[in-house]
This record gives structure tokens, C-alpha cells and sequence, in this order.
């Protein structure tokens, strides 16, 4: 049995990375500055297909190394029986929206393909690294950079929480996927035209909002504010409006006691209630707050940014992403501290989206009382959070960084020609500076002889 759990996953391995290589080929193809490190990023591939293997085949069986996946398998199982055996109705019953709808997604798969456990966890391994690719070509579209930095390949292509939660039976992988394609609501994909342009970034809100509908109503707000503020797309801005009330309207299905408590008592005293009744029992990763109460936004932005601290990380992947979290901030301050003219730079669409969002975000995290799950959970900021450390790398690498920019003040024209010119001349009389016209010479008639 173990020989054959093994056949099977190395089998779901290789499939993840042959189908991997479509879309890298097709990143690669349509933009230059990804095309160079194409190598590299075939071997991060690899490297997740092995990393697949290990985790599926050897952390599966340990106690806690799975997190909530083995419910969701549990209820996929029972969805897909309910489904063989025609009781759609049972089936329904067990669906819904976030974790239910996850459950119920999974359950169908399994009833019409009879497909194994390791093969659906391929499939969400797949829409990460899609998903991952996706986001590097944003970066260096949104940019125009014209080359791409060693460390920004690396870290997007093996973002190791992506790595761990990503091949398992949770919505982690999908939701990255969904994440990264609704950047292309603010940057679209130029070798794209017509229909086909949207059609990613529709089914990524979609995937998002069905998934995780309250981190996705947070990254809508951003766009639909992003839109209106810098970009005055008034039609674009409507159906981001139209979105945003079903996201909310979601919200308010998924989680109807919830509302109502924040109707009657208010935001704040709800969600700090929530944060005593379920930081009660979360094991070895709750959070403690010194002051008995987090700072909202203040207490947020350091779980985003900051935590879990090298000595409160319950696990090893906890600390590799708090270590990631450390060298992401480090970058971000430090390259935002080196860039001049940082102010014409940190009001581009896609870097106010990411602030927009990073505020949300650390308002909604502050009341997360479980670290562990503010690890897995940081996957939906990884986006924005890779935006706020990259762009200044990429900025100096692009078109827009011109040496007048590093000089401080636009530098002069140069003529064509090299010619010396006065130095109280206009310039709209040089002729250097103004278009050649067409000489003209002057006919006179001959003289005629006088009379004799």
C-alpha cells in the first residue's frame, strides 16, 4: 500500500511538472524580460515537483503536519458518495461558500473522475505556480523593466508557504491563483486583445471571491479605488462596484450572526470579542497580547510584515516564513530608501492597489488570535507584499528611471548635429531645432539689350 501511495504521487509529480512547462513557455514567450531566466525557473519546477513528493508521500501521515486538509478530504469523500449514489439533494446540503464550497468542489471532482487524493493536490500545486508566474509578469509589466533581479525570481517561483500549503487538499493553492490573476484587473496583459484579456482575471476574482469572499472583498475595495483615483476607467469602475456588493453580499450569506452582532454592538467590540472566544483553545499558536487587547492596523501590520518571531514559530515552516516576512520588509524599506523621486513612483495603479490593500488587511488581521493561521493566510497579502519589496529593483531597471530623474533636473536636448549656438538664442530659432525648409532661389529674367 505504501509502495502504491508512492507510485501514485511521483506519477502526479511528473504530471505537475510537464503541464508546468506550458505555462512558463507561454510567460516566457511573451515577455522578454522573464525569457532569461526561463532555465531557471524550469528548475524551481522541479524543485516543487520534488518537494511535492516529500510532502505529499512523507509529511501526510504526521500529526498536525496537515492542518485542516484531512476535513476537507473527509467531507470531498462524502460529497463524492452522496454524488455516485444520486443524492444530489445531500450533496447540496453539504455546499455553500469558503470552506463548504471548497469541500463541495473537491467532492465533485472526485465523483466524476475518480481521481486520487495526490492528483487533486497536483492540480492545486499547478494554480499556485500558475499563479506565481502570473505574478512575475505583472511586476515587470507594471514596471517596464527591462531586467529582472536573481532574488525577485527566486523568492516568487519558491515562495515556500506556497510550497508547503499549496500541495495539499486546501484552498490556499486556488486562492493564490485567484489573487495573482486579479492584479490583471489593473494590469492587463498587452499580448491579449478583446474578450480574452478578461477572461483570467474574471475567473480569478471569481475563484477568489468563492473561495475566500471577505480577503477577496478587501483586494476589490483596493482595485475598485485604485480605478477611480488614478486610471478614471468609469465603466470598469461601475462593475467594480457591481462586485464589490456581491462580494458583500456573500459576506453577509457566509456569515449572517457575524453581521448582525456588528449591526447591534458595533465592529470593534464584535471583533475583539471574536478574538477572546477563539483564542480560547488554538493550541501552541495563539497569540498573547501584552496590553490584553491588539492595536488595530498597528497590531495587523506586524503579523503581515514582522511575526511570527523566530522564537514564538510553533514549526519549521512557520519560521521560514517568518524569515521570508523579515527579508521582504528589509528589501522594501531599504530599496525604498535608495530610490530617488521615490513619490513619482509609489502612487503607480498597482502600488496604490498594494497599500490599499496592505491597510486592510493589517486592520483585519489584528484580530487573528491563531498564528498559525496568520502564516497560512499571509499567502492572500503575498501579492501586494512582493509589489511594496520589488518595484524599486525593478523601477531602476526600467524605462521610467531615465538618468535625468538620477540627475535631479531634466536634462537638455541635444540637436541632431552638433553645432555650436549662442548662448541667448531661442530655441525655436535654432535651426537644429526646427524642421529644414526648402531653400529658394530667385528667378530673374534676362536683361534685354537696349535699343539702338
Amino acid at each position: 500500500m505504501k509502495m502504491d501511495q508512492l507510485i501514485v504521487t511521483i506519477f502526479s509529480a511528473i504530471c505537475f511538472v510537464a503541464i508546468a512547462q506550458i505555462p512558463i513557455a507561454r510567460v516566457c514567450r511573451r515577455n522578454p524580460v522573464i525569457r532569461s531566466w526561463k532555465y531557471l525557473i524550469i528548475m524551481l519546477s522541479l524543485l516543487w515537483g520534488l518537494f511535492f513528493v516529500i510532502r505529499v508521500y512523507t509529511l501526510r501521515d504526521l500529526p498536525g503536519a496537515r492542518a485542516d486538509s484531512t476535513t476537507h478530504e473527509f467531507n470531498a469523500h462524502k460529497i463524492a458518495d452522496y454524488i455516485r449514489a444520486g443524492d444530489v439533494r445531500s450533496a447540496f446540503s453539504m455546499g455553500g461558500i469558503g470552506n463548504y464550497g471548497f469541500d463541495f468542489a473537491v467532492g465533485t471532482i472526485y465523483a466524476f473522475t475518480n481521481a486520487p487524493d495526490q492528483a487533486v493536490m497536483a492540480l492545486f500545486t499547478l494554480m499556485a505556480f500558475s499563479g506565481l508566474l502570473t505574478l512575475l509578469d505583472v511586476l515587470a509589466r507594471s514596471t517596464q523593466a527591462t531586467a529582472m533581479p536573481f532574488w525577485v525570481v527566486v523568492i516568487v517561483c519558491a515562495y515556500p508557504e506556497a510550497l508547503f500549503f499549496a500541495s495539499d487538499t486546501l484552498k490556499e493553492g486556488p486562492v493564490l491563483w485567484g489573487a495573482c490573476n486579479m492584479l490583471r484587473l489593473i494590469v492587463p496583459d498587452p499580448t491579449r486583445k478583446g474578450v480574452r484579456r478578461w477572461i483570467a482575471p474574471i475567473a480569478g476574482t471569481a475563484t477568489f471571491m468563492f473561495l475566500r469572499p471577505h480577503i477577496a472583498f478587501m483586494w476589490l475595495m483596493a482595485i475598485g479605488a485604485t480605478v477611480i483615483i488614478k486610471q478614471r476607467r468609469w465603466g470598469l469602475a461601475f462593475l467594480m462596484l457591481i462586485v464589490i456588493s456581491l462580494a458583500g453580499l456573500l459576506m453577509v450569506l457566509m456569515a449572517p450572526l457575524q453581521f448582525r452582532a456588528v449591526l447591534q454592538r458595533g465592529m470593534f467590540e464584535t471583533l475583539e470579542g471574536s478574538v477572546h472566544m477563539t483564542g480560547i483553545d488554538v493550541g501552541g499558536s495563539q497569540i498573547f497580547y501584552d496590553t490584553g487587547a491588539p492595536i488595530p492596523a498597528v497590531t495587523g501590520a506586524t503579523l503581515l510584515f514582522l511575526r511570527p518571531f523566530p522564537w514564538e514559530a510553533p514549526h519549521w515552516i512557520a519560521f521560514l516564513a517568518g524569515a521570508e516576512a523579515w527579508f521582504l520588509t528589509t528589501v522594501m524599506i531599504i530599496s525604498w530608501l535608495n530610490l530617488r523621486h521615490w513619490r513619482r513612483f509609489a502612487t503607480r495603479p498597482l502600488m496604490l492597489t498594494s497599500l490599499i490593500v496592505a491597510i486592510l488587511m493589517a486592520f483585519f488581521f489584528t484580530y487573528i488570535p491563531n498564528l498559525g493561521l496568520v502564516v497560512r493566510q499571509r499567502i492572500q497579502f503575498f501579492p501586494a507584499m512582493m509589489v511594496l519589496a520589488a518595484t524599486p529593483g525593478l523601477i531602476r531597471r526600467s524605462r521610467l528611471y531615465q538618468p535625468q530623474l538620477q540627475s535631479g533636473f531634466p536634462l537638455p536636448i541635444r540637436p541632431a548635429k552638433q553645432r555650436i549656438i549662442p548662448v541667448g538664442a531661442r530655441p525655436m530659432a535654432i535651426p537644429a531645432l526646427r524642421p529644414p525648409l526648402p531653400r529658394r532661389f530667385t528667378v530673374t529674367a534676362p536683361r534685354r539689350p537696349p535699343p539702338h
